[in-house]
């Protein structure tokens, strides 16, 4: 690997980890593409990491107001409303299922990562879910049915191709909350997750730190702040749908290349 494969596979890990695209089918399909080997896993958990950096960044502002909120409402010995421990026992419901589904199905999950077909044919289901947003607007408050629901279309998102951004804030504003509130809490399920993808990885990895893993890193925050970015604007356009035209293009590319 050299300096510009490092920033190319950051790019699309940052562009991708956010924008309802699929980070892990783009960089599966980027490998087969380039014949890279897939045997870095260190450089993997890296940028990872340098995602994880960027979305907590980017939600600084709403962290800090959680996390001070869940710790005002600790201290208050008086029977006030909870909206912030409230918020954070939501998170913990929605992150539960995969978490769950990860643990009694893991080589499942690790072996469709090597089936294009499979990943593009993930790319076409994300690309239907994504359209059918365009159906649904809703204004509605984020409760434990709700974050239930999109904790189990998370499920879903374990596998390559399924985008764990597109489906949790899709399953969200199918299910009636407003696009923000949907992208509010999937980032904030996002987070734990990758920071828990970061562990395991770490453990499993034999790091090797050079310049293509720190090219790597800040390629992955610089493009995944951007995507993050640009993600809350394009859901205040309500054009969130418009993501599922490229892929159903990149979905149809991703079968015929595994089967030609």
């Amino acid at each position: 690997m050299n300096i510009f494969t490092a920033i190319f596979l950051g790019a699309i890990q940052g562009l991708t980890e956010f924008l309802p695209i699929s980070s892990s089918g783009h960089l599966s399909l980027a490998n087969s593409l380039l014949n890279i080997p897939q045997d870095n896993l260190f450089f993997e958990v890296v940028l990872h990491l340098g995602t994880l950096f960027a979305v907590i960044i980017f939600m600084r502002k709403k962290i800090a107001l959680l996390l001070f909120g869940a710790y005002r409402e600790l201290s208050n010995k008086e029977k006030t409303e909870k909206t912030n421990l409230r918020y954070i026992g939501y998170i913990i419901a929605g992150i539960m299922p995969a978490v769950i589904f990860a643990l009694f199905f893991n080589d499942m999950i690790e072996n469709a990562f090597s089936n294009m077909r499979f990943i593009g044919i993930f790319f076409l289901i994300t690309a239907t879910l994504l359209f059918s947003t365009k159906f649904f607007s809703g204004r509605k408050e984020l409760n434990l049915k709700k974050s239930l629901i999109v904790g189990t279309a998370q499920i879903f998102a374990l596998f390559p191709g399924i985008s764990r951004s597109g489906t949790t804030i899709s399953a969200g504003i199918i299910s009636g909350l407003d696009r923000e509130r949907a992208c509010d809490f999937s980032f904030f399920m996002a987070m734990p997750l990758i920071f828990a993808a970061f562990a395991k990885e770490m453990m499993d990895s034999h790091a090797k730190f050079d310049i293509n893993v720190l090219t790597g890193f800040l390629s992955s925050f610089i493009f995944g702040y951007i995507s993050v970015f640009f993600l809350y604007k394009i859901l205040k356009s309500d054009k969130f749908y418009y993501f599922s035209y490229y892929l159903a293009i990149i979905g149809v590319f991703t079968i015929i290349r595994s089967v030609v």
